[in-house]
């Protein structure tokens, strides 16, 4: 009897809670600054249910550098969903400084993170949110996730635009939800994508009839403009679309009554959704389908170790004000222990890095025991630039870092052959070319 009690107890308590390996630990960024744009928090709650731990951060309006923040254990996952409800403007005209752009600093954080094993998920929008959108486009070209023909400035047959309206879509290759609901979708044509579509549709586009993914992954070589093997590189998930989370779909389809709020905490439980509203089955639907498909995010990124190994340790930031190669004096300007001359007479050129545009990640291998370990970067000349990498290193095997393609004073440089000197304790260990192939 005892033995049939555990039983089912033990039967009850599976069906209850799902598996372990369904609930993960994600880092949430969003934005609520005028009650709109914090919609997508709505997605919070959902993944809760499904047995994730969400931390949320609020951008609360203002634009924020993620440097400092730190993307790895205890957290499995990082969602960013800082979506603004901004669309009056065109192709070229987003603001570094909006709440929700993708600037250099997240994508040279994320860069870093996919390649050490991070798992990703991305919310984009359809063409006219550039604030949100312009950014993110040159982030795909950099990690390879479209190929070199993508038109970064929609609406474009070779590159992102919008649908006319809402619509149910299949959804591909085992997500696991049978349907995804969106309305006035964009995404990335699937002749131009480089991962798996896991929504794509070939209607209702402003452009005409292109075959676009709404949804979309990648993993491993997918993501071919990461520097990492592939055996280390993490997983991205994008989602072109954050209208599943506005407040009714009536503006357009007349669901519901003008400010009846569709997505409040009642609408969950059953029977809550006034069923005499005119077409109410329609968002009742999407809310089901939606229920389902974000913790299916979840599980496709997942927190499986890389085959490589355990991953490198967070990177270090780019100071805002780096140490310069040349040390302040009274008289005159004095060189570090390390001047130019001896670095020119060291061996030989072990490595080339290529890359089309800034910031360039650097993996550095500390094979020369406890010191101070620097990394300088030098123009073809051998004239100074930057000193991105300067830190006392005891148990470390490895690290990356990166170069954003500036000098100390923040002045961009253009593109050419440059070099990476990599010292410790002020004697020189190896050099690294650094070709700057693109615009």
């Amino acid at each position: 009897m005892i033995r049939d009690l555990t039983f089912s107890l033990t039967f009850f308590l599976l069906l209850s809670f799902p598996p372990s390996t369904w609930a993960y630990r994600i880092l949430f960024y969003e934005n609520d600054s005028d009650g709109i744009s914090g919609v997508v928090q709505r997605c919070v709650p959902i993944l809760r249910k499904a047995g994730n731990q969400v931390t949320v951060i609020n951008m609360e309006g203002k634009n924020h550098d993620p440097a400092q923040d730190n993307w790895g254990p205890p957290y499995d996952q990082v969602w960013d969903m800082r979506f603004v409800k901004r669309d009056k403007t065109l192709c070229g005209t987003g603001r570094p400084q909006a709440a929700d752009y993708f600037d250099e600093h997240w994508r040279s954080k994320a860069v870093h993170f996919l390649d050490h094993c991070g798992k990703l998920f991305i919310a984009g929008e359809y063409f006219t949110y550039v604030d949100r959108n312009e950014g993110l486009y040159s982030f795909l070209r950099e990690v390879g996730a479209v190929k070199r023909g993508y038109d970064p400035c929609p609406p474009s047959s070779r590159g992102n635009s919008s649908t006319n309206g809402g619509a149910f879509y299949p959804v591909l290759h085992g997500l696991g939800p049978v349907s995804f609901y969106g309305d006035m979708v964009g995404g990335i044509p699937l002749d131009q994508l480089n991962g798996t579509s896991f929504v794509d549709t070939d209607e209702d586009w402003v452009d005409g009839p292109v075959d676009r993914s709404v949804v979309c992954g990648w993993t491993g070589k997918q993501l071919s403009g990461l520097t990492a093997p592939e055996c280390n590189r993490g997983k991205l998930f994008m989602v072109w679309d954050a209208t599943m989370w506005s407040d009714g779909w009536n503006k357009k389809g007349g669901d519901v009554d003008e400010g009846a709020p569709i997505w409040n905490d009642d609408a969950w439980q059953p029977g809550q959704i006034d069923t005499d509203r005119p077409k109410a089955r329609r968002p009742s639907g999407a809310q089901e389908v939606t229920a389902k498909f974000f913790p299916a995010i979840a599980r496709w990124l997942g927190n499986a170790a890389c085959p490589c190994g355990s991953p490198v340790p967070e990177p270090p930031t780019v100071t805002p004000t780096p140490t310069a190669w040349v040390r302040p004096a009274k008289a005159a300007p004095a060189l570090s222990p390390v001047p130019l001359a001896p670095l020119e007479e060291g061996p030989s050129t072990a490595q080339t890095i290529l890359f089309s545009a800034p910031p360039v990640n650097i993996y550095m291998e500390f094979k020369d025991g406890t010191g101070q370990y620097r990394l300088d970067i030098y123009d073809a000349g051998g004239v100074h630039l930057k000193n991105p990498f300067n830190q006392a290193v005891t148990l470390e095997k490895n690290a990356w870092t990166a170069w954003d393609g500036t000098n100390s004073q923040g002045l961009m440089m253009s593109r050419g052959n440059y070099f990476a000197y990599l010292s410790k304790d002020g004697k020189f260990l190896r050099k690294i070319a650094l070709n700057w192939t693109g615009p």
